[in-house]
């Protein structure tokens, strides 16, 4: 019973993705100066490759990308 399961459970996590790319986790962080000193501007997110969505000190931001040409917008 445990050998059926295990093979179960391998082929789900096996086939995740397979409808099309996988989803990448993102990081990062700024630094930036201004007249209130110096702030730190941590963000995360997600992006196929295509797209991404991100969250971080500025707020949510979401952006595509399809050749040369890059739309994005932060709320």
């Amino acid at each position: 019973m445990k050998t059926i399961m295990a093979l179960c459970v391998f082929g789900f996590v096996a086939a995740c993705g397979a409808e099309g790319d996988p989803l990448r986790p993102t990081a990062g962080l700024g630094i930036g100066i201004g007249p209130g000193g110096l702030s730190i501007r941590p963000n995360v997110g997600v992006t196929d490759g295509t797209s991404r969505v991100g969250l971080g000190a500025g707020g949510v931001s979401a952006g595509t990308r399809a050749g040369p040409v890059s739309v994005g917008g932060t709320l």
